[in-house]
């Protein structure tokens, strides 16, 4: 199962109503990758993130950390 390991906000990018774009790192069978998410807020960019990861067939837990 893939695990949510970082979220970090992208510095230069501009507000796009409100949103911000977040780049959250995840781990999945060793490997690290990274999806990009707009969202007001970290709890917000995570749980796009954990839709986009659903999205393409991975389980995700709820509580990833």
């Amino acid at each position: 199962m893939p695990v949510i390991t970082a979220l970090r906000p992208e510095e230069r990018c501009k507000a796009l109503h409100d949103l911000r774009c977040w780049h959250v790192g995840y781990k999945f069978c060793g490997l690290t990758a990274e999806v990009t998410v707009y969202a007001k807020d970290e709890a917000e960019a995570r749980a796009k993130a954990v839709d986009q990861l659903r999205a393409r067939g991975l389980r995700v837990p709820e509580l990833s950390a």
